[in-house]
């Protein structure tokens, strides 16, 4: 099959407003409108149907998802850990040690939570936050109470 030699200039008639948002996207892409047209109605051929088509890239987006949520669960239980992990040394020594990825894992959770769309990891995060914050501020209690100790010792 031969393509590309000659171009066959065609008229269509398009929404005019999903026309502006596609050039929008064209724009964005660094594309224009006849080469993003092209290129989407070959991935048609390719995939043997337009429906085909738009289930591939359904199907995509859905594994895509899936992944995300399963690397975010997976971040999830290795906070849970490490929150209990900084709580045991914290109440035994008073500071978390320079070890801990607590926080690490709490900014990537935070970063991947606006893909997400299961609520229940969702509110799974929002009581690891929680709770990391109560942990944080028992560090900062146990400090004070050590700092305070210190200069009634030097008085």
């Amino acid at each position: 099959m031969i393509t590309g030699l000659a171009k066959l200039q065609t008229g269509l008639r398009v929404d005019r407003i999903l026309f502006k948002q596609f050039q929008e996207l064209c724009g964005r892409e660094e594309l224009r409108p006849g080469e993003a047209v092209e290129s989407l109605m070959r991935a048609a051929v390719r995939a043997g149907s337009i429906s085909r088509l738009a289930l591939d890239v359904q199907s995509v987006e859905e594994r895509f998802l899936r992944l995300q949520e399963i690397s975010f669960r997976s971040r999830l239980a290795r906070l849970h850990n490490s929150l209990e992990a900084d709580r045991k040394i914290i109440v035994k020594t008073g500071r978390r040690t320079g070890w801990s990825d607590t926080e690490t894992l709490l900014s990537k959770l935070l970063e991947m939570a606006s893909s997400i769309t299961d609520e229940k990891l969702l509110r799974e995060l929002e009581k690891l936050i929680d709770n990391a914050d109560k942990l944080y501020a028992l560090e900062l209690s146990k400090r004070t109470e050590d700092r305070l100790r210190e200069v009634e010792e030097r008085s």
